[in-house]
C-alpha cells in the first residue's frame, strides 16, 4: 500500500512540475509579445 502512495507521490510531483513550466513558459511568451509589438509600434 505504500508503494501505491509513493508512486502516487511522484506523479503528483511531476504534475506540479509541469504545471509550473507550463506557466513560466506562458509568462515568457507574453513578455516577447509585449515586447514585439512594443517594436512593431
Amino acid at each position: 500500500m505504500e508503494d501505491v502512495f509513493g508512486q502516487l507521490q511522484v506523479q503528483v510531483c511531476r504534475e506540479i512540475h509541469l504545471v509550473e513550466e507550463l506557466h513560466s513558459l506562458r509568462q515568457l511568451l507574453s513578455r516577447c509579445v509585449s515586447i514585439s509589438i512594443r517594436q512593431i509600434w
